[in-house]
């Protein structure tokens, strides 16, 4: 029968049933490899044991701490506390109001510089370009100027005409 580690451990914790405990001790009986395996797991578990015994405090110390640690707890707030929360609500208020403070006499002492927005007036251009490649150009203030004299160059054939707003 092959057991795993898992069960052996759970054997040795005393966490198996009557019957699943039964069964490894009927398999212990007949297989000595796994009675080695369950040595190694003894030995394993006793150096383990005996590595945390150092780091385990004893039943008084526990105790001890304990009741040290309860006897803070209920210690009554005295005015250290208050004046803590004070000198924290101070800080922040300073800080508050410095930095309002700078934002207004940044605003009130900023120069206003208001500068003359330019008209931008749009204009239209066509261009006609001859078949021999001379490119001339005609600016127009109105599409509606720019509209006809397109509607004319074509008419005339007088070359390519290309049209733009700019």
């Amino acid at each position: 029968m092959k057991l795993d580690n898992m069960t052996l451990e759970a054997y040795l914790d005393g966490e198996l049933s009557a019957a699943e405990k039964a069964r490894v001790d009927q398999a212990l009986a007949h297989d000595s490899v796994l009675r080695g395996t369950l040595g190694r797991l003894e030995s394993q578990r006793a150096l383990r044991a005996a590595a945390m015994a150092g780091y385990l405090p004893d039943a008084a110390t526990t105790a001890a701490a304990t009741e040290a640690f309860l006897d803070q707890c209920h210690a009554p707030v005295g005015r250290i506390g208050v004046q803590v929360w004070l000198r924290r609500f101070s800080a922040v208020a300073a800080m508050v109001i410095i930095a309002g403070g700078s934002f207004i006499y940044g605003r009130v002492s900023a120069p206003v510089a208001i500068a003359p927005t330019p008209i931008v007036q749009e204009r239209y251009v066509v261009n006609i370009i001859s078949p021999s490649g001379d490119v001339t150009e005609h600016v127009f203030a109105s599409k509606d100027e720019a509209d006809d004299f397109v509607d004319s160059a074509r008419k005339l054939q007088l070359g390519t005409v290309v049209a733009g707003v700019m």
